[in-house]
């Protein structure tokens, strides 16, 4: 897990990405060498050291020699994949998944893609052609951006150190699953695991399966590690399932005296053990993060500032721990249709417009509010097989009438039946977000504590005059233009594609 950055065919290259480099120092906990290619092509990483992290510095290169590769990420079958082209006679110099990448892709090419499972982003330059490949995992989960500038291109792992490494040219972001070469852009789609569409009971057994798999991949086999845990259907899957693989677990959860998840967190624990550690706040503690906030996520979107604010929280006190690793239930509302928003959406192609917006929504909140404590924060719901899962059973087993009312979220509720001992409150509670589950009151757009919050802070006549100033981002309220200041002062939004096509859950 690491921030890369790449300049190619650009002047002064190396000067350039230094500077960027320590734009994102918070990304990592050691600066590896600079790899530089020629004055237009360097390659840099600031790397967070988890997988054989004394051996696997980066750039990492081919062992060909052909492939000199920064990447963040994790890529959880590496071993099998290690496995796979050994027996082709390729030899390894340490035990990490980056010289797995650098090596699959100097053997296989563009091929090795659809081969890894995992989260990932990263940068490969092609020493013998005087080419490259950039690319990430198809949900987005690891973040990847570009400036086309003079004849070349460059890449990072954020926003900001792009517009400092030049004043020209537009932030643009690499799509899930998309691959930018010299050849040009195309998509690459992963293999998974093909399965039988039956009952609601079979296909709750099936998930079952699949998240046990994925999460039995994600669970670090000697650290210690933490589980983003709020007492819901998610979060509690993940916390029951994980501890059947590991008991080097610490759960947390962040409330105030209000909280609602506190409750069914509280009575998991009573149940099942593992005690949450519980981080409080006061809600003029959440109204001074607002502006280190908006700047950590580089949006000025409502729904991602509000809820960042309690992952930030939240990231912050499992790195003071000492914790590296996380574990949370980020994408099961998006795949099996948890949120109010969803409960109008009959068709697949309706509600996929959700998950297809996640890398730039909640992936987008917990990498940059994970990356910015040095914690490398896995989402076991969005491995491939379970994303291709969601995406072939009905809708019905999603939404709809069960057990006498109508509910969302329902192969989850069905696969709770397999867990007798998980309490039947947690199976059968509502869905609330992170803001009003941690005792923050109403999330609505127009109402509540941060809408009535940013209200107070600007009159009338500057809400008018800032709709005018920011006519491009469309904004509707004083709380989009309050965060819209701020993060103006950050960095120039107006070259910054993604943060003027606004995602369609940020716009209810």
């Amino acid at each position: 897990m690491c921030g890369i950055v790449a300049i190619i065919n650009v002047s002064s290259a190396k000067e350039r990405l230094v500077k960027a480099l320590k734009k994102i120092e918070h990304r990592g906990d050691i600066s590896d060498p600079v790899y530089e290619v020629s004055n237009k092509i360097a390659l840099g990483t600031r790397r967070l050291r988890i997988l054989d992290w004394e051996n696997a510095i980066q750039p990492m290169i081919s062992y060909n020699n052909q492939f000199v590769v920064v990447y963040n990420g994790e890529i959880y079958n590496y071993k099998d994949l290690r496995i796979d082209l050994e027996k082709k006679g390729i030899k390894f110099n340490t035990e990490s998944d980056t010289e797995v990448l650098a090596n699959g892709l100097a053997y296989y090419g563009v091929r090795f893609l659809p081969m890894l499972n995992g989260m990932f982003a990263f940068v490969a330059y092609n020493l013998r052609e005087n080419s490259f490949i950039a690319s990430r995992d198809t949900a987005g989960i690891k973040p990847l951006y570009f400036i086309k500038y003079e004849h070349g291109f460059c890449f990072a792992s954020e926003i900001k150190p792009l517009l400092f490494v030049t004043d020209l040219g537009i932030v643009q972001e690499v799509k899930p699953g998309q691959i930018i070469s010299n050849n040009g852009n195309f998509h690459y789609e992963t293999i998974t695991s093909d399965f039988r569409v039956g009952s609601l009971k079979q296909n709750a057994k099936n998930l079952a399966r699949l998240l046990e798999s994925s999460i039995a991949r994600q669970v670090p086999s000697t650290q210690e590690f933490a589980i983003k845990f709020g007492g819901g259907i998610d979060s509690t899957l993940i916390l029951h399932l994980a501890s059947k693989y590991s008991k080097n677990i610490k759960s947390y959860l962040i409330s105030n005296e209000n909280g609602i998840d506190k409750k069914y967190a509280l009575e998991y624990a009573q149940r099942c053990g593992a005690d949450p550690i519980i981080i409080n706040f006061s809600e003029q503690d959440i109204y001074k993060l607002i502006k280190p906030v908006v700047s950590t996520i580089e949006s000025f979107e409502p729904t991602l500032v509000r809820n960042s604010i309690f992952s930030f929280l939240l990231s912050k006190r499992i790195s003071d721990d000492g914790i590296k690793i996380a574990l949370c239930g980020e994408g099961a509302d998006e795949l099996f249709l948890g949120y109010r928003e969803m409960e109008s959406y009959k068709e697949n192609m309706d509600y996929q417009i959700f998950y297809k917006d996640l890398y730039r929504t909640q992936l987008q909140r917990v990498d940059r509010c994970s990356m910015q404590f040095h914690l490398e924060t896995r989402v076991p719901f969005l491995d491939e097989n379970i994303v291709f899962f969601s995406k072939n059973i009905p809708i019905s087993q999603k939404i709809g009438k069960y057990e006498g009312t109508f509910t969302n979220k329902i192969i989850l509720r069905e696969l709770f039946k397999l867990f007798p001992e998980i309490p039947e409150s947690i199976r059968l509670r509502d869905k609330v977000v992170l803001v009003e589950g941690a005792g923050m009151g109403n999330n609505s757009k127009f109402s509540g504590p941060f809408y009535e919050h940013s209200n107070s802070q600007m009159t009338d006549e500057d809400f008018k005059f800032s709709k005018k100033k920011y006519s491009k981002f469309f904004p509707t309220t004083k709380e989009e233009v309050l965060y819209l200041n701020v993060l103006e002062n950050t960095f120039d939004i107006k070259r910054v594609e993604n943060i003027l096509k606004r995602p369609m859950l940020n716009k209810m």
